[in-house]
């Protein structure tokens, strides 16, 4: 990405709101807001896991095909998709 996207983030109002304990961390709101819509379904699906849950790349990737927000495809190893 260009030097210019990565400054707008740095400069985003976002970092300025008060953090609330129930709220999301800006650091979260922003990447999100950057994510493709297929990526923003799996973020998602991770807030229904209490918080500092210990993931398993290899379990959350299974998971995440069995909701049908990832497609196997052909060879490649599901964690990599």
């Amino acid at each position: 990405l260009q030097a210019s996207h990565w400054n707008s983030i740095l400069e985003s109002e976002l970092w300025e709101l008060r953090q609330e304990e129930a709220d999301i961390f800006p650091a979260l709101q922003l990447s999100y807001m950057h994510l493709p819509f297929y990526l923003k379904r799996c973020f998602a699906f991770c807030s229904v896991y209490p918080k500092d849950y210990k993931f398993q790349k290899a379990r959350i990737a299974e998971v995440w095909v069995a909701e049908g927000f990832v497609e196997s495809q052909g060879g490649v190893p599901i964690q990599d998709i």
